[in-house]
């Protein structure tokens, strides 16, 4: 018999979207396992629609995604969403609960402990993660997290969709197509200055740059490529049909830089945040990491853009590497975990 569900996730314009594509996604896992699955979002959280027309319940606290105690996940404002829960009446309506939070306090977890039988968090390194029934670190993690028995840490444990890693890139000995992608928000507006860095490089390879919904520069960067004659694209919702014809990609370090790795695909990498890729169990070499973004110079950005697209054995190595990486079986060890701990005393 299916257990009742409910997924609590913050996502928008402020803390990007890589948290609901992984929830939607594992939604979809748990629903043909036959359980009930509910959102738990903010006030006005752009991401609702996206629940919504995916076949799921949305539930919102009376917050909004920007506030900034919200975003710190403070100790007042987790008190302050328990007010809030109380007043939606969720109280034992869940016997799961999964969090895609970046922080939560001892006492945030002990309420959810009355309420459900079951907590599942990812990317939780909080003192209160000890008290959660599975923690899935792939992202972040602390030393000691490897000696948690309720923890799993590292690459291998990120929940990407499956499709991803059915939809290898081939090796091409030539730069062709380069996808330029930062999130479905892009949270520093890297998109545009990347554009001009390349602007002598637009007759020379098909760039393909690929926009989310919570970005703030839609209209900006379409007007920008439809005027160099760029391919274009928004919000799309499989993107890994598309990135394994690119031959290099130029993205931020959340998770569609994990997806584009696990297709293989050699990437140049700026990170949009300092927590981004800090605490990566990938090998060195695997990605070529620019640092912070909006640090970045034109010469350095080029130095490094001209050498991988003319150097063939670099990129070939990098894409060899990924591909080892990344297996079909970690993913199905961990769908069958996840699955496992929601199933515990049935």
């Amino acid at each position: 018999m299916g257990k009742r569900i409910l997924i609590r996730l913050n996502a928008g314009k402020e803390i990007g979207l890589g948290h609901l594509n992984r929830m939607l996604g594992l939604a979809k896992i748990l629903k043909n396992e036959k359980h009930q699955i509910e959102f738990l979002i903010n006030k006005n959280d752009p991401v609702q629609k996206n629940i919504s027309q995916s076949g799921f319940g949305v539930k919102q606290l009376a917050i909004e995604t920007s506030s900034e105690e919200m975003q710190k996940l403070s100790p007042s404002y987790q008190k302050k969403e328990v007010q809030l829960i109380n007043q939606l009446s969720l109280n034992h309506q869940a016997e799961v609960v999964i969090f895609d939070l970046l922080n939560t306090s001892a006492e945030y977890i002990d309420f959810w402990k009355n309420q459900a039988k079951i907590l599942i968090s990812f990317d939780n390194i909080s003192p209160s993660r000890k008290k959660i029934n599975l923690v899935v670190n792939a992202l972040c993690h602390l030393p000691e997290d490897y000696k948690l028995k309720n923890v799993l840490v590292g690459h291998q444990y990120l929940l990407l969709k499956k499709s991803v890693y059915l939809n290898r890139y081939q090796f091409n000995d030539d730069v062709k197509d380069i996808l330029i992608i930062f999130g479905g928000a892009d949270l520093k507006n890297l998109t545009l200055p990347v554009l001009h860095f390349l602007k002598k490089d637009y007759q020379s390879f098909n760039f393909h740059i690929v926009v989310g919904m919570a970005n703030s520069k839609i209209k900006e960067i379409k007007d920008y490529c439809l005027m160099n004659k760029l391919n274009f694209y928004f919000d799309v919702k499989n993107l890994e049909l598309m990135s394994k014809h690119y031959d290099l990609a130029i993205c931020n370090g959340g998770i569609t830089l994990y997806e584009l790795l696990c297709q293989g695909v050699p990437t140049l990498m700026l990170r949009q945040v300092d927590n981004e890729y800090k605490y990566t169990t990938l090998p060195k070499g695997i990605v070529i990491n620019l640092g912070l973004g909006q640090k970045i110079t034109k010469n350095k950005f080029k130095r490094a853009f001209d050498t991988i697209v003319t150097n063939n054995q670099l990129r070939k190595k990098m894409h060899q590497s990924a591909l080892k990486e990344f297996s079909i079986n970690h993913y199905n060890h961990l769908v069958k975990k996840i699955s496992s701990v929601i199933n515990k005393g049935n």
